[in-house]
This record gives C-alpha cells, sequence and structure tokens, in this order.
C-alpha cells in the first residue's frame, strides 16, 4: 500500500526530490507524534542542546549562526528550555550584557538518551538496507544539509551543523 503521493511521471530528479522532501518531512513529523520524544524536548530544543554538545558554552548569537537562525528566535527557543531544567544561563564573566548558555545536568543527559532511541529507531526502520545503502543515505542527507547551510546559513565555517545531526537521526 503507497502512503505518499507517487513521483512525478515525468521522471525529472529535481521534481521527485521536491515531492519525496515533502513526504520526508511529513514522515519525520509522523514518527514524532508517534513516540514519547517531544514529551519533555521538541526538536529545537534538541538541536539546541546538540549545538551545545558540539560548540561548548555559547552565547545566543553563536548559537543562532550555528542553528541558521535569528537571536531572537534562539533566545525564546534559550528560554523555553531553561523553563524545563535544560540548560542553564549566566551572565558572560567578560560582558556582563551577554549571557553564556550550558546544557543542564538533566538536559545533557535528556538529549543523550534521545539521542540513542533516536538511533535505535533509525537503525530499525534501515535493519533491511545493506550497509553501503545506509551509509550513501547518510552521505545525500548530510550534502543536502550542507548545500542549505551554504546556501542560507551566516558564518556556517565557524561552528558545526546541528541540522545536519538531525537528518543523520530523523525525528
Amino acid at each position: 500500500m503507497t502512503t505518499h503521493p507517487p513521483p512525478p511521471a515525468d521522471d525529472d530528479p529535481i521534481a521527485v526530490i521536491e515531492v519525496q522532501a515533502a513526504v520526508l518531512t511529513r514522515n519525520f513529523e509522523l514518527l514524532r507524534r508517534r513516540s514519547d520524544f517531544a514529551a519533555e524536548m521538541d526538536r529545537a530544543g534538541y538541536l539546541l542542546l546538540l549545538a551545545l554538545d558540539s560548540l561548548g558554552a555559547s552565547d545566543i548569537g553563536t548559537l543562532a549562526t550555528a542553528l541558521g537562525l535569528d537571536p531572537s528566535t534562539v533566545g525564546r527557543q534559550v528560554a523555553a528550555a531553561e523553563s524545563k531544567g535544560l540548560l542553564t544561563r549566566h551572565p558572560d564573566p567578560q560582558d556582563r550584557r551577554r549571557s553564556v548558555v550550558r546544557p543542564s545536568e538533566r538536559g545533557a543527559a535528556r538529549m543523550q538518551e534521545l539521542s540513542a532511541a533516536r538511533r535505535r529507531r533509525t537503525a530499525q526502520l534501515l535493519a533491511s538496507w545493506s550497509d553501503e545503502d545506509r551509509a550513501q543515505l547518510a552521505r545525500m542527507f548530510t550534502r543536502y544539509n550542507e548545500a542549505v547551510a551554504h546556501e542560507y546559513f551566516t558564518g556556517i565555517d565557524r561552528v558545526r551543523n546541528p541540522a545536519t545531526a538531525d537528518a543523520e537521526n530523523p525525528t
């Protein structure tokens, strides 16, 4: 039984990619809704903690650059994660107007648990795939996310792209 639109009849790879990207987005949302992953931490909080894990303690501007988001958006995400006890925010000792954000012990532990659960689920979904096919999908997801980052993110050369981690471990 097909649960998605058929690919375009013209066999245009860009058209197929466009349709399949829409289906993939829907499937990620389906997987998220059918799990308890988002109960404590939504995708934004997860990516925020992944960025902090990669970057170390960071200010809002650095996180915004790493995530390809506006600082005000990241500020709201930080406030939401802080209210859940997933991270801490303290004044920067060099510039008390800025805040430095760090994962809390609980946030770091929860992010690791969530990452492990997402990896297990992804491994189950792709269990019948060959190692070569899984490696190829990982490369293609990475290339796609790098193309998006190159086009839309600023300062991406200085930081690892947490969005790539999300694509490698779909929700």
